[in-house]
């Protein structure tokens, strides 16, 4: 039209000739994506189905209508329903038939064990669990909530300012110190911070108006460190890692009644406190007999920096802070005698020949942590060293498990370059993705270790111990469920609806964020809070509802459910779907809205692996399960289930 009119100027007037011209060509406004709209349903539903050219053109008129109908705008939601319910349930089958699958296999029995690992339910222990069982059948895991029970209000040495470490709905009972072996040591370790703000360019604070200047006209030098940490973050974290060592610590953990409160809170336990809460996370996890010489308590953190999203990325049980104070305080109350007294009472052996020692894993880093060794018996020194090489080892394969999910690396790393890799990206200042998180997570088993023991779970399913055969009225799994089910169904949700509309339930990309008040995150300079999460956490995620399973029978499953109106209005109201593993009868069971339904295995495959490495190597998106069986040399059936 523009064309037109320029060809043919008009004259002199208020445009009325050339408006006029204009009406002469002037067609009906046709939306070009409309037919797409019409017909983007259709071929993909073709595709799915596998519908070739052929079928579509030969499908009759009804056929054809019934589809339209069935893809058309007012049926739109109702097929995204569909398709969702679909897709969950595709999981759901692999799972279920893999448990049952493997629980059917004649699995080689595990020798006694001589190491004990306790670890969060973190869908991110799976693989560490995985990894150190598969190195040696000798360690037997365990997975708790990451704060063991230990509601505090912690407060670190060097650090003025305190944390609780608890769940958010629980409020700390007692204030725990980290306090230094000597007042020399402590005054070394605050200088070696200082030196490594310095080092690193992490120094700040006020200035006076001679500072200023100097500041000014040595800029450029001062960016040096940052530049290094921007460029080189490999060894960045390596020299930070160098600069600092922490003094020799222990922690304010028995209650003296002379001292005074700390934050309005008793610092430190009675013996009888202590024994209540070790007696409560034993009891539930089903630890109550058969200990191994050493036992392993293990907290999680992640370490990253330049990240005002760090504390979603720490112990959910422990309100965003790191566990391992937790850990280290539970193993402490292990180890006194006063306390296995008061076990024994309960029912509770500890044999005197079993220690207990504490520790932290850092999910980004992949390093791990443990505290007190000098206090262990010196009998146990062989059995801590081999415990911190099969920790190193486990650490190095987990990294490298991680980062086949990071696209900027490569797929066929070692695993000592795995480890660096999944290092530097906890010191990058430019690292928009430390680590995954939650990512992926769909399933929550409850059970003991031995059903889900040597599956590939691919780190989507929290683990939760639990043993039916030692609760027989269901009261220790209302408990569990009363705890496990809102946080594993806040941590899916979470997820499920930022992947969902990144916009309005996330909060968008990260990028142009800038922290507000310290109490949140908006976009630019000007613009509502955030809420959800950011992009680049959920970007490689399966919005699904968390699948719970639970071992042992439906019906006392169902009783243990109704005496918590909160779990009962999350399996209810569909907000998590609800499954059961019965081992003995070797079968499953899904909870429909019209009730428990047996489910039916969809195959009679499961693929058999030698080792983790060999099901995950070179892949880069999710994985069904597989059995790993150290003596099988290639893949068994993996043609019919591997993507």
């Amino acid at each position: 039209a523009v064309r037109f009119a320029l060809g043919h100027p008009g004259e002199d007037t208020d445009g009325t000739t050339l408006r006029a011209r204009l009406g002469e060509l002037r067609s009906e406004h046709v939306d070009p994506h409309e037919e797409f709209s019409r017909v983007g349903p259709l071929f993909h539903v073709a595709l799915t189905l596998g519908l070739r050219p052929a079928d579509v053109r030969g499908a009759s008129r009804a056929e054809l209508r019934a589809l339209r109908k069935l893809v058309g705008q007012k049926h739109e939601w109702w097929l995204r329903w569909l398709w969702h319910l679909a897709y969950e349930r595709r999981y759901r089958v692999e799972v279920l038939d893999a448990l049952v699958l493997h629980g059917r296999a004649n699995a080689p029995s595990n020798p006694e064990p001589h190491t004990q690992v306790l670890t969060c339910i973190d869908d991110r222990e799976e693989s560490l669990r995985r990894h150190l069982e598969e190195i040696d059948a000798g360690y037997e895991t365990y997975g708790y909530a990451g704060h063991y029970g230990v509601a505090v209000r912690f407060r670190a040495v060097g650090d003025p300012g305190s944390r609780a470490l608890c769940p958010a709905s629980v409020e700390p009972t007692h204030a725990l110190v980290e306090v230094a072996t000597t007042e020399a040591a402590e005054d070394r370790f605050e200088l070696s911070e200082m030196l490594r703000d310095r080092m690193l360019g992490d120094g700040g604070g006020r200035v006076g108006l001679v500072g200023g200047a100097v500041r000014a006209l040595t800029g450029s030098v001062a960016l040096l460190p940052m530049a290094w940490r921007l460029l080189f973050p490999e060894e960045s974290a390596r020299a930070q890692r160098r600069a600092v060592r922490r003094p020799p610590t222990r922690l304010s953990l028995v209650h003296d009644a002379s001292s005074p409160k700390l934050f309005g809170l008793p610092v430190g336990f009675t013996d009888d406190e202590m024994a209540d809460i070790v007696s409560r996370a034993l009891t539930e996890m089903g630890l109550v007999s058969g200990f191994a010489p050493l036992v392993v308590v293990l907290g999680h953190g992640s370490t990253s920096v330049n990240n005002p999203h760090a504390a979603g990325y720490n112990c959910g049980a422990c309100s965003g802070g790191k566990g391992g104070p937790n850990a280290r305080a539970f193993a402490a109350m292990c180890n006194r005698e006063t306390v296995r007294a008061r076990l024994r009472d309960r029912g509770i052996e500890i044999p005197a020949g079993t220690w207990f020692v504490g520790g932290l894993h850092d999910t980004a880093s992949d390093e791990i942590e443990l505290y007190d060794l000098d206090l262990a018996p010196e009998r146990l020194s062989e059995e801590i060293a081999r415990l911190r090489r099969d920790l190193d080892v486990a650490a190095a394969r987990d990294a490298h498990e991680r980062c086949r999910r990071f696209a900027s690396a490569p797929l066929h790393l070692d695993e000592d370059a795995a480890l660096r890799h999944a290092m530097g990206r906890t010191q990058d200042l430019a690292q928009a993705r430390p680590e995954y998180n939650h990512v992926t997570n769909a399933s929550c088993i409850v059970g003991r270790r031995q059903i889900s023991r040597g599956l590939f779970l691919d780190r989507r399913a929290f683990l939760v111990s639990y043993d039916p055969q030692t609760d027989s009225d269901g009261s220790r799994l209302g408990q569990i469920l009363a705890s496990v089910g809102p946080v594993g169904a806040g941590i899916n949700l979470e997820y499920f609806f930022s992947f969902m509309d990144i916009e309005k339930y996330g909060a968008g990309t990260k990028l142009p964020h800038n922290v507000v008040g310290l109490i949140g995150v908006m976009n630019g300079s000007s613009s509502d809070l955030r809420t959800g999460l950011v992009e680049q956490m959920i970007e490689i995620h399966e919005p699904m509802r968390l699948l719970l399973i639970i071992e042992g029978r439906p019906d006392a499953i169902e009783r243990a459910v109704e005496q918590h109106p909160g779990v009962k209005k999350l399996v209810d109201h569909r907000w998590i779907l609800a499954a059961s593993y019965d081992p003995v009868e070797g079968t499953a069971h899904f909870l429909e809205p019209t009730g428990w339904v047996e489910h039916e295995l969809e195959t009679d495959q499961l693929a058999v692996v030698a080792s983790s490495k060999q099901w995950y190597d070179g892949q880069r998106g999710c994985l069904p399960p597989a059995r790993i069986a150290p003596h099988a040399a290639e893949p068994h059936a993996a043609e019919e289930v591997h993507p």
